[in-house]
């Protein structure tokens, strides 16, 4: 053999041997997930929104490195019904969670197993039962643990006690760096640059500080107003500001006075500004530990929060909470997304398209660079976030969907209307109609003056329901929810 064949030969051969037996550094591991789920949250009480107060600093600087979204919305107004869909990819009468208390049946699939399933190591840290051990939310963590807020037991309390579950999320992530994590897979934790065998992570915090009973630990309590722990109200000498069921009781007999409105929404502002700065202290760690880069970070809300305007159903009654349902307060969330570096995204951008919760998983997915299913019914927005002044095609509609005691409630966002359609058990139904040219139009029922529009968007709405898939057939029209579970929601103000 001729000697250039010859050295051709032996160069194929080591190729070959090289392809099959790498000696190298192994092939980098996805990027990190970091997921922020905010309870009770409006976007309008944010910095990055445009809120002059300054709440949230730390959401601020992570919009400036992401993309801010100004028109997204969850699917229901209650907690269960809107994780389930952010962790399926699918609508509460798809994968059964139609209301809270509903455990999640095993039959969905979740973006904690599919990550898990791809190597990462999971860990969820939540500070409500209705997304706590009995929810079904835990399927695909590792590491899950439950953590109530002391402040709604409405404890004087510190910081620290206040904060018990994030200190375990920090506490998990350095032993995640330490390679100690659940899951029991080393790594050599290089502060400089995450080890290419460290396996990626997914981490869930969820903050329930937010939700009410506003009773944010000093210094929150006092931050952006100094308001009294005791202070009765005209018929009410018994009043407690920093109780949600006080407060609805003297809404509802209206016996609220201005002053005290404004205390309650600074106490609300607090709360959100104690989860801003744990969220802080979330970013310096994955900093330090020369990670930070290679995380992609999504912090997004359940729902929104009623803070005194009308009602959507009973424009008589302004108080706190999401019982009002369907106001764009409680509808409309904020959604910040901080993607991990290398993937090429013109960051600092705003979103101006109509979004949904259901969106997220495939989103994740494909940021991830992970297989996305054709089979979810959200879509991914990654599209949008490489040019946010193309509009989506074709133009995205919103859909609404859960159950609340004997009443289901379904509904519709499409060309500026939103329409919700009321079925009781009894077989009473209620359409409202509202259009969506600024919160000045709430809550005033468009019904019976455009029967048209009505009669188009619920002809779309029933189409769209008749083609969903239900992941377990039964699951989605009613589930059983537990006594424990319900004394837990009755405590925290859903069952009054």
């Amino acid at each position: 053999m001729k000697p250039f064949f010859l050295v051709a030969a032996l160069l194929t051969a080591w190729l070959l041997w090289m392809m099959t037996h790498p000696t190298g550094p192994p092939i980098p591991a996805h990027a990190n997930l970091l997921l922020i789920t905010l309870d009770t949250t409006r976007a309008d009480h944010l910095t990055p929104y445009g809120y002059p107060r300054e709440t949230s600093p730390t959401l601020a600087r992570l919009a400036e490195e992401g993309f801010l979204f100004e028109q997204a919305r969850s699917v229901a107004s209650n907690t269960s019904p809107n994780h389930a869909t952010l962790f399926t990819g699918r609508y509460p009468g798809e994968h059964g969670v139609v209301e809270n208390g509903i455990p999640l049946s095993a039959q969905n699939h979740t973006l904690a197993e599919t990550l898990q399933d791809h190597g990462y190591q999971t860990a969820a840290f939540t500070g409500f039962v209705a997304v706590g051990p009995e929810s079904g939310m835990e399927q695909g963590f590792d590491t899950f643990e439950y953590h109530p807020v002391a402040s709604h037991q409405h404890r004087a309390d510190t910081t620290e006690e206040n904060s018990r579950g994030f200190e375990a999320a920090l506490a998990w992530l350095k032993g995640w760096q330490a390679g100690v994590g659940e899951g029991g897979r080393a790594g050599s934790g290089e502060k400089n640059q995450q080890p290419q065998s460290h396996p990626p992570f997914f981490l869930w915090y969820h903050a329930q500080h937010i939700h009410e009973s506003y009773d944010p630990p000093p210094p929150y309590d006092t931050l952006f107003m100094a308001v009294p722990r005791t202070r009765g109200v005209p018929g009410m000498d018994d009043f407690n500001v920093r109780c949600s069921n006080d407060i609805y009781r003297a809404s509802k007999n209206h016996l609220l006075p201005p002053q005290r409105e404004e205390e309650i929404i600074a106490l609300y502002d607090g709360e959100i500004r104690l989860v801003d700065d744990l969220l802080a202290r979330m970013v310096v760690q994955l900093q330090k530990m020369g990670v930070y880069e290679q995380t992609a970070i999504l912090i997004v809300a359940d729902h929104g929060e009623q803070l005194f305007e009308p009602s959507w159903n009973n424009p008589r009654l302004r108080s706190i909470g999401h019982n009002g349902r369907y106001n764009e307060e409680v509808l409309s969330i904020p959604l910040i997304i901080k993607p991990q570096s290398g993937i090429h995204l013109p960051t600092g951008r705003k979103i101006p398209h109509p979004v949904s919760t259901v969106d997220l998983l495939p989103t994740l997915l494909e940021l991830l660079e992970l297989p996305v299913s054709a089979e979810l019914s959200g879509r991914s927005l990654v599209s949008m976030m490489y040019d946010p002044s193309k509009p989506p095609l074709p133009e995205p509609v919103q859909y609404i969907q859960e159950r609340v005691g004997d009443r289901l409630y379904q509904g519709v966002v499409r060309d500026g209307w939103k329409l919700i359609r009321t079925r009781w058990d009894s077989g009473e139904s209620r359409r409202h109609l509202f259009r969506l040219t600024g919160r000045e139009g709430e809550p005033s029922n468009l019904a019976d003056r455009f029967a048209g529009v009505v009669q188009h968007l619920e002809a779309g709405l029933d189409q769209w329901l008749a083609g969903q898939t239900v992941v377990e057939e039964g699951e989605g029209e009613r589930g059983e929810v537990s006594r424990a579970m319900q004394k837990a929601l009755r405590d925290a103000g859903y069952l009054r």
